[in-house]
């Protein structure tokens, strides 16, 4: 069975079950309107440079998140250690919390940015 075949039993009111090739293109069927359809048909270069502002705002944000973080750590590990903890001793466990905790305060930070974010918004609308 071939391509062709398959797709006629599988799509029967398609011009290829009619068995006429030529009948339909591929340029044609994409720029017909179709029912239902999600999403954009073409972008604009504004909507394009808009995206591209936001993602590197946002890496930017988070860059400037995680060092502001990393010191803070750093900080609070070295504060522990002058207050004799013995936990802060072990190189791995230390070392854990001052690449894993960063990350953490970031992920709440976005968190909280956009709860703030979504309470403006809904002050906006009101």
């Amino acid at each position: 069975m071939t391509d062709t075949e398959s797709l006629s039993q599988t799509l029967p009111d398609s011009p290829l079950a009619s068995g006429q090739p030529g009948t339909a293109s591929r340029s044609e069927s994409v720029n017909e309107p179709v029912e239902g359809y999600i999403g954009a048909k073409h972008f604009e270069i504004t909507d394009i440079a808009g995206g591209c502002i936001m993602v590197f705002a946002s890496g930017a944000i988070s860059c400037v998140l995680l060092v502001i973080n990393g010191a803070f750590v750093m900080a609070l590990l070295s504060a522990f250690a002058a207050g004799g903890a013995r936990w802060v001793e072990n190189e791995k466990f230390s070392q854990f919390l001052l690449f894993s905790l960063p990350v953490a305060l970031l992920i709440v930070q976005w968190y909280l940015i956009d709860t703030l974010r979504w309470i403006l918004r809904r002050r906006v609308q009101k």
